[in-house]
């Protein structure tokens, strides 16, 4: 965990990430920014925006994607994919790169990222090759293509909601958006 240090004074401690939205809402409640009955408004949601329906997709992704990585399908997919690159650190990029568009545009950005990281590390650690420039494609391919999709990414979903867009009606918006950022990605 990252270690604050507030300036001008000996107070230091260690702030796990876990805890950074809940400091964040009790500050604003401080504040009076907002008060007890947005926060509860704001987990409730009405008719039209659930946030409590996206949180629980999210959670259950995490759970199957920390089931896959359990399974070991990830070490294997990375295996796999290192050897189709033939030693070609570029199309190993690429490849990479196109996985993580297409998982992305077939399900969200959340599933690819929770899928496609571990294996990243995997491949990374395996040939002692430095992650972060394969997680920074995947991260830039997971978002850029997530646009695309109503259940792309959260925002998505609150965004589609709250102007009560069907799904079809959001992708018809967002379809050449997407191809457009997607090809300058690339």
């Amino acid at each position: 965990p990252p270690r604050i240090v507030i300036p001008r004074t000996r107070i230091r401690f260690k702030l796990r990430y876990q805890w950074v939205p809940c400091l964040g809402v009790l500050a604003m409640l401080a504040c009076t920014s907002i008060s007890p009955d947005d926060v509860g408004r704001g987990l409730k949601g009405d008719s039209h925006l659930q946030p409590w329906a996206i949180l629980t997709l999210f959670m259950a992704l995490a759970y199957i994607a920390a089931s896959l990585d359990a399974s070991g399908l990830f070490g294997w997919l990375a295996l796999h994919i290192t050897r189709a690159s033939r030693g070609d650190g570029r199309l190993l990029f690429l490849l990479y790169f196109l996985l993580s568009s297409a998982l992305t545009a077939a399900t969200s950005n959340d599933v690819s990222i929770m899928t496609l990281t571990p294996i990243i590390l995997y491949f990374a650690a395996a040939t002692r090759t430095d992650p972060l420039p394969f997680l920074a494609a995947e991260f830039v391919a997971a978002n850029v293509w997530s646009m695309a999709l109503f259940v792309g990414n959260p925002t998505n979903i609150i965004v589609a909601q709250a102007y009560r867009m069907t799904f079809l009606e959001y992708s018809r918006w967002m379809v050449l958006p997407t191809l457009a950022a997607g090809t300058v990605a690339m």
